[in-house]
């Protein structure tokens, strides 16, 4: 018997998250975001739409404007922000991600990213693309790429006993012909010996 009802359960849970995808696909093939709007915007919960939020839109706006100009980071950005009342919950200043994350949003310019497929949205912009384009540059630019792909976690901090200078890293590749396997071994050593 708990079986049954476990099992029909089971069924509208699977019955209700279809419905559910089912419904944010026939939202976004309209050009509507299913989640929360972003900063700047509101969710209208009547006619179930995305409008522009008179105040915080301009808010982002000038955010965007001050980036731009190449001269402010994004903590200084947070710290806009935050003196105009966009912060987390508690009050405190947006995550540096966070802020990061609403300057790279591409709903702004009117695109919808969701699970992985972008569909164009219908919503009003306040954000005109030639600025969002030059934040882009202005994010890209400032970058560091990683040219390590390892992490040595103990680089920097110990020194060779016999001869005081410092030890380096480095990373020795093996096959194993058994399991058809590559395994990385990281090896240190002082930089006055030859290996």
């Amino acid at each position: 018997m708990l079986s049954i009802a476990f099992g029909q359960s089971k069924y509208y849970v699977d019955n209700l998250s279809e419905n559910v995808k089912r419904g944010n696909r026939q939202k976004l093939r309209k050009g509507i975001l299913p989640n929360k709007a972003p900063y700047g915007y509101l969710n209208e919960p009547r006619l179930r739409t995305i409008e522009i939020d008179p105040i915080k839109s301009k808010i982002v706006k000038r955010a965007f404007e001050l980036f731009a100009k190449g001269e402010s980071s994004i903590a200084d950005i947070s710290r806009f922000f935050q003196k105009f009342g966009i912060t987390r919950y508690n009050g405190e200043m947006l995550h540096l991600d966070t802020v990061k994350r609403i300057l790279s949003n591409k709903f702004y310019i009117g695109i919808i990213n969701f699970s992985g497929e972008t569909y164009e949205g219908t919503h009003k912009l306040f954000l005109p693309p030639e600025l969002f384009s030059k934040v882009q540059e202005i994010i890209k630019a400032r970058e560091h790429p990683k040219n390590n792909k390892h992490n040595f976690t103990f680089l920097g901090l110990a020194r060779c006993v016999e001869c005081g200078c410092a030890i380096t890293a480095e990373v020795k590749h093996k096959y194993y012909p058994s399991t058809r396997g590559n395994v990385d071994y990281i090896y240190y050593r002082c930089t006055k010996k030859k290996t």
